[in-house]
C-alpha cells in the first residue's frame, strides 16, 4: 500500500484502519495466531484498533494477548481487556489496575523502547512464540533491537493510501529472503533475521 501500513487518523475521531488485508491473508493472519503462544500490540494500536486479537477466522486455540501499556492510560472498556483470552499487560505504572483477570506486569520498560524486558518475562512463563502485529513503533522496537526471528510483509498492490503511517523498514544485510507469495492483490514476503543480537 504505498509504503504506508496504515491511513492518517486520530484519537478521536472514528476513523478506521485502513484495510490492507484481503479476506484470504485476514484468514492466513487469524491461522498465524492459531499457531503462536502470544500476540502482542502497541498502546497506539489498542487505542486506534481496539482488535480482539482472537482467532476467529480460523480454527484453534487463541494466543495469549499482550499489550503495552506504558503509562496505564488505556481505556478499560477496550476488546483487549474483555476476558475472552488470557491477556498480560505490560507497563511502568505499578498501580495500573485492569478489568477482570487481565495479568499487570509492571517493568522498568527501556526509553528507547526495546522489548528486551518484556521478552525476558514472557520466556519466564513459558511463552516461545510471539506473533507482533503493531503497530509501527512497535514493529520498529523490535527490528532496531535486532530482537525478531522472522517478519511477514504484506503488500496490497491495488491500494494507495497517499498520506499515513510508513511502514518499518528492514536493515539492508539483517534480512534474507525466505517466501514469496501472491493471493488476489496481496503478495506476502517473508524474511529471516540473519543478524541476531540475541
Amino acid at each position: 500500500a504505498d509504503g504506508l501500513i496504515d491511513s492518517r487518523r486520530y484519537p478521536d475521531t472514528a476513523g478506521r484502519a485502513a484495510a490492507i488485508s484481503g479476506r484470504m491473508t485476514q484468514m492466513l493472519v487469524h491461522k498465524l495466531r492459531s499457531e503462536c503462544s502470544a500476540v502482542m500490540v502497541g498502546t497506539h494500536t489498542a487505542l486506534m484498533d481496539d482488535p480482539s486479537l482472537t482467532v476467529r477466522h480460523w480454527t484453534g486455540d487463541n494466543p495469549v494477548r499482550v499489550v503495552i501499556d506504558r503509562h496505564g492510560t488505556l481505556p478499560r472498556g477496550l476488546h483487549l481487556f474483555d476476558g475472552t483470552a488470557r491477556t498480560i499487560v505490560y507497563t511502568t505504572d505499578a498501580t495500573a489496575a485492569y478489568p477482570g483477570d487481565t495479568e499487570v506486569v509492571a517493568l522498568p520498560l527501556p526509553d528507547d523502547g526495546s522489548p528486551a524486558p518484556i521478552l525476558a518475562d514472557l520466556a519466564s512463563r513459558q511463552i516461545q512464540t510471539l506473533l507482533v502485529e503493531g503497530g509501527a513503533a512497535t514493529l520498529r522496537s523490535f527490528i532496531d533491537s535486532g530482537l525478531w526471528d522472522e517478519a511477514r510483509v504484506e503488500t496490497n498492490l491495488g491500494l494507495r493510501l497517499g498520506q499515513g503511517t510508513p511502514a518499518p523498514v528492514l536493515p539492508a544485510g539483517c534480512a534474507t529472503l525466505t517466501g514469496h507469495i501472491d493471493i488476489c492483490e496481496a503478495t506476502i514476503t517473508t524474511y529471516a533475521n540473519t543478524h541476531h543480537d540475541h
